[in-house]
């Protein structure tokens, strides 16, 4: 995935007709009140086109899975199309935050036919930290890729809240995620724990639904804890990183410079109880 480049020519709109809002805003009022750093509401630069229940076998819990789609920037020469779809991630950020706590969990996923390589998503995470700029970088990641970058009516972001039963807090229900068997356990005896997980997250994450080919090879060979592979990526990734691994593993810092390396891909890592877990 290349980096994002924040450039206006970069997006276009569609030429279809603007998306009907299922607010009570006047189509006429051609989006009049959206300004820049405002927050606006479902109905000014985004629509919610439908709001249903399905169950998340990962949670073992319903979720709430809520469909948006962006609506056209005003037709008017002096729109900034860049600043506007900022305005527009801010709005839905805004937006899916309120409607739960801190501890319910969030996962996106954004959809447009103009994406050469597929949907593009977020993983499941904890609302508080689901951020506004990792939503951005998706995005503006994935319109990078394209050869022709559309705001029309196949540009939709699906977005599916959990909400944690209270009581269960947040410790019980990480440490069932590391138990289920669709976790894969990196063992190693060296000092590359953290590089080894990294690095087999991202094969995991270049296959997606593939099961042949290549990338499901590639994938076969990284997930084997006695192959070679999962040893040279974990090196390469220190190596491009310029990350020295202390002798009994990696802590706080050397996690920063392994997110501050990987965050212009959109990857965003996440720890779970970083003084317990492996005890």
């Amino acid at each position: 995935m290349r980096n994002a480049v924040y450039v206006d020519t970069q997006y276009q709109t569609g030429g279809g007709p603007l998306l009907r809002s299922q607010s009570c805003v006047d189509e006429d009022t051609d989006n009049e009140g959206a300004r820049d750093n405002d927050v606006l509401p479902p109905g000014y630069r985004f629509t919610v086109q439908a709001e249903t229940t399905r169950r998340i076998n990962r949670f073992r819990l319903d979720g709430r899975e809520i469909t948006m789609a962006i609506r056209k920037p005003p037709q008017d020469p002096d729109t900034n199309t860049v600043s506007w779809l900022q305005g527009t991630v801010r709005d839905i950020h805004a937006y899916l935050t309120s409607s739960c706590t801190a501890q319910d969990y969030i996962g996106l996923t954004i959809k447009s036919d103009s994406f050469a390589c597929g949907a593009a998503w977020l993983s499941y995470r904890l609302a508080r930290d689901f951020l506004e700029n990792d939503v951005w970088g998706v995005i503006s990641s994935v319109a990078q890729s394209a050869q022709t970058f559309q705001i029309d009516r196949s540009f939709v972001i699906e977005s599916c809240i959990v909400e944690v039963p209270r009581g269960t807090g947040r410790v019980q229900l990480a440490h069932e995620f590391v138990k289920k068997h669709s976790i894969l356990a990196i063992i190693n005896t060296d000092n590359l724990c953290l590089p080894r997980s990294l690095a087999v997250a991202m094969v995991y994450a270049e296959r997606g639904e593939v099961r042949s080919g290549e990338l499901h090879e590639r994938w076969n060979a990284v997930r084997r804890q006695r192959g070679k592979f999962q040893k040279q990526l974990a090196l390469e990734l220190v190596a491009n990183a310029c990350v020295d691994i202390p002798p009994d593993g990696c802590g706080i810092r050397e996690i920063d410079k392994f997110q501050r390396h990987l965050a212009p891909d959109s990857i965003a890592i996440v720890v779970y109880e970083f003084d317990s877990i492996g005890s």
